[in-house]
């Protein structure tokens, strides 16, 4: 395979359910990226040669977490709301379908830290999906899918 092929289905995953007309909100980076540096800045300073491995992995451990959470959006189209998760497929809502919008909990977290954050509730008829709402601009986000519910749809 091809890097090139290689980068493009990366950047197609990366990008899984944008388009031209369509908004996204992304996720906010992280205070963990500080946090690793600390970390890595103590352990070579403060901490016993015996530790470097542990701290080395702890390292690894948080910035691929924190890298792969930089992939979480939600995204708004015309027609649909798509939650893209750290990992795993998308999970794609008809605005048409939306009879509520309220406040709920989520997990947030990509694959080996997880923490309870808020979130965006989105009722569809008897489904019910929670997004965390841990994405730059969530406030409008929220605003914004109040006021497309209540709006009646043509």
């Amino acid at each position: 395979m091809l890097l090139s092929e290689l980068f493009g289905r990366v950047w197609a995953w990366w990008h899984e359910g944008e388009d031209s007309e369509c908004e996204v909100y992304r996720q906010r980076p992280g205070t963990a990226v500080i946090v690793i540096l600390v970390l890595l800045t103590v352990d070579i300073v403060e901490w016993p040669s015996w530790s470097h491995g542990l701290m080395a992995s702890l390292f690894v451990v948080c910035l691929v977490d924190s890298v792969l959470s930089l992939r979480r959006a939600i995204v708004l189209t015309k027609v649909v709301v798509i939650y893209r998760p750290p990992v795993g497929a998308v999970t794609v809502v008809p605005l048409a379908e939306i009879t509520g919008v309220g406040r709920g909990y989520a997990v947030s977290g990509s694959t080996f830290i997880l923490r309870p954050t808020g979130g965006v509730r989105l009722t569809a008829g008897k489904r019910v999906e929670t997004f965390p709402l841990t994405v730059k601009d969530s406030a409008v986000l929220f605003d914004k899918l109040q006021r497309i519910v209540r709006t009646p749809q043509r």
